[in-house]
């Protein structure tokens, strides 16, 4: 088993099984990863929010990410649309709702 930690809730391409989803808080998240994960997150500023978030650091890598049944994936999920164009460094992130998510691939 493998757990990332992605800027989104997606489905990596290729992927055909089962997934389940469900919100999750700072510490679960934290018990996720804590042994041991692969950053897929794209985005300088969400890497820099999440690094602080978790207590770990999370690098920026933009992947292209090929999940397995068995995998994890803790998604940081933004719950507004955001306007064209905005620069979403950590400061801004932080203005804005956002939940934690496990994607649990089967």
């Amino acid at each position: 088993m493998v757990v990332y930690i992605f800027n989104t809730s997606i489905i990596p391409p290729g992927f055909t099984g089962m997934v389940k989803v469900r919100r999750i808080t700072v510490e679960e998240a934290k018990s996720l990863i804590q042994s041991g994960f692969i950053s897929s997150v794209g985005h300088d500023g969400t890497a820099r929010f999440l690094s602080a978030l978790l207590e770990v650091d999370v690098p920026t890598q933009r992947l292209n990410t090929r999940v397995r049944g068995g995998d994890k994936v803790v998604a940081f999920q933004l719950l507004e649309r955001l306007p064209e164009g905005l620069i979403l460094d950590e400061e801004t992130l932080r203005k804005y709702r956002y939940e934690l998510r496990v994607l649990e691939f089967k």
